[in-house]
């Protein structure tokens, strides 16, 4: 398979994602009840859109990435970048357990970034199957458990603060 085939199936397989992301929040925000915030409503379909959207994705993404396998520093910097970001989850765990322990324009996107921690942990997940570097991939497996942990201690604090 030649290099424009290769990434006219990536691209293809992204707008594909993209097409059924658009229609499953459409679907998703038609079967609302109107009587809900506008806001909270094109929230709730943006959250949709973006799950759907990195489900529908790991085809393409693992393509992509296994076609890059043999390019160690690839997997080096994207490693290092992946924990990185990883570092943001743990910062945002913080803030969200210590309100004050942080104030301003990033203390209020914490919320936020709780939210995407899935999209990153499925990311790192499918990077660390597709690495063929030990040391790389072990960094991917700690950032999915680090993504992984976060969203999922949040969401339950979220859920017992709810609860009363």
């Amino acid at each position: 398979m030649k290099g424009g085939t290769r990434f006219l199936l990536i691209v293809g397989g992204y707008v594909a994602a993209f097409l059924i992301a658009a229609a499953v929040a459409q679907v998703f925000g038609a079967s609302r009840a109107s009587d809900h915030s506008d806001g909270m409503v094109a929230f709730s379909e943006s959250l949709v859109f973006l799950g759907v959207f990195a489900l529908a994705s790991v085809p393409s993404t693992g393509f992509a990435l296994f076609l890059l396998r043999r390019y160690r520093p690839f997997w080096v910097v994207g490693a290092v970048l992946a924990v990185l970001v990883s570092l943001t989850a743990l910062w945002a765990l913080v803030h969200t357990l210590h309100p004050t322990a942080a104030r301003g324009t990033w203390a209020d996107l914490s919320p936020i970034r709780i939210l995407v921690a899935p999209v990153f942990a499925l990311a790192a997940l499918l990077a660390a199957l597709i690495c063929p570097f030990r040391s790389s991939r072990l960094a991917f497996l700690g950032v999915f458990l680090v993504e992984a942990l976060v969203f999922t201690g949040v969401f339950l604090f979220w859920m017992q603060s709810a609860a009363g």
